[in-house]
């Protein structure tokens, strides 16, 4: 592990928490000169951390990561990197690390011969070239695979052997692109874990674009949801997903029931939303005052069946109209009146046996798993 430890070391330099690695001033892009799809970007990345950019397609993120890389221009504003601007600096002077989901690795070359590119284009002495090509394939788990060519190896190992070039040069930052796209789902997962192993132990700073929640969840220090080129929150995982700050993270960001309603009253932190099966208590964000039109939302794993304890602000009547067996989780889905279904996630065990569809139960949550979100967020 002495090599592993090398590498660990040369990134350490470079893993001073609270400074920021990149930083977006006033960043817009448009490539029709009408439609902004990067619309105004205000953004710090730290140094050290693993930042996600989530959304669908169209919201900017990856016009965002190319611009960073320098595979874009920005319209107007800046990129600093490291503080120093590096709009108008050619990408192969960036000393940035680029993985993207189709590897783009050489199909002529071997891993060996992959990894030593970057290194002899930045002019490195033969000797360092095959250190650091044994050094970085310790590091993700491929010693041994040097003579083998890429159509030989797995997508896992391929997308290994992308990132490990990534790695070789020692950048100052990583930027990945949807790399684990192109995998199967329990690949996927396997590859997560490793990207974030590497991360954790090297302290690389990472740009990382994905449309998927889940994977963002699960790696990121902090997530950046964009729609239509605009931030929507920055937060940490469990900021965004249990303090949804607009109604389109609530809706974007995990599994939710989300309707809309009508302000009836509003305390302090607190309002009441009429629907018109009844009266729901919640959380208001930017809610606005009575009488306005709102979002809102619960998670289907703060709403309880048959409720059989005091303490929940919101108790209703409801029928059973289906299940969803997922495995380990089952989703029940009651009907409240015949416009409005909740979705119910449940641990799989003997108690929802005696469910059936058609069967009557109370449902009921607490205002404090309920978030009302005023019509402009």
């Amino acid at each position: 592990m002495a090599q592993a430890v090398v590498l660990q070391a040369n990134f350490g330099k470079r893993s001073r928490v609270n400074e920021p690695v990149v930083s977006f001033v006033n960043v817009n892009k448009t490539y029709d000169g009408k439609a902004l799809v990067v619309d105004d970007l205000n953004l710090s990345v730290q140094r050290g951390e693993f930042l996600t950019l989530l959304g669908s397609s169209g919201s900017g993120k990856t016009s965002s990561l190319m611009m960073v890389a320098g595979f874009e221009t920005p319209t107007s504003g800046d990129i600093l990197l490291d503080g120093k601007s590096i709009t108008r600096l050619p990408a192969y002077r960036r000393n940035i690390g680029v993985v993207f989901q189709n590897y783009a690795l050489f199909p002529h070359m071997t891993v060996a011969e992959n990894l030593a590119f970057p290194l002899q284009a930045r002019k490195v002495a033969k000797g360092d070239i095959a250190r650091k090509v044994s050094r970085v394939l310790e590091i993700v788990r491929l010693t041994g695979y040097e003579d083998r060519k890429a159509p030989q190896l797995s997508g896992g190992q391929q997308q290994r052997v992308a990132l490990a070039r990534a790695l070789i040069f020692d950048p100052a930052l990583v930027l990945m692109d949807e790399p684990l796209g192109a995998l199967d789902r329990q690949l996927r997962e396997a590859m997560q874990y490793e990207i974030k192993r590497i991360h954790d132990s090297l302290g690389i700073s990472v740009i990382y674009v994905t449309h998927d929640q889940d994977e963002a969840l699960a790696m990121s220090n902090r997530i950046v949801v964009l729609e239509k080129g605009k931030i929507e929150q920055v937060g940490t995982p469990k900021e965004l997903y249990e303090a949804p700050a607009t109604a389109f993270v609530a809706g974007f960001v995990g599994e939710n029931n989300c309707l809309k309603g009508r302000i009836g009253r509003v305390d302090g932190g607190r309002c009441a939303i009429e629907m018109p099966w009844g009266e729901v208590r919640a959380v208001a964000v930017g809610a606005g005052s009575a009488g306005a039109d709102a979002a809102w939302s619960v998670r289907p794993e703060r709403i309880e069946l048959d409720p059989g304890h005091d303490g929940l602000d919101n108790v209703y009547d409801g029928v059973v109209r289906d299940f969803i067996y997922l495995g380990d989780q089952i989703r029940v889905c009651v009907a409240i009146d015949q416009n409005c279904t909740f979705v119910l996630k449940m641990t799989n065990n003997t108690s929802l046996a005696a469910l059936a569809i058609g069967q009557s139960v109370k449902i009921g949550w607490r205002a404090v798993d309920c978030r009302a979100f005023g019509a402009h967020h």
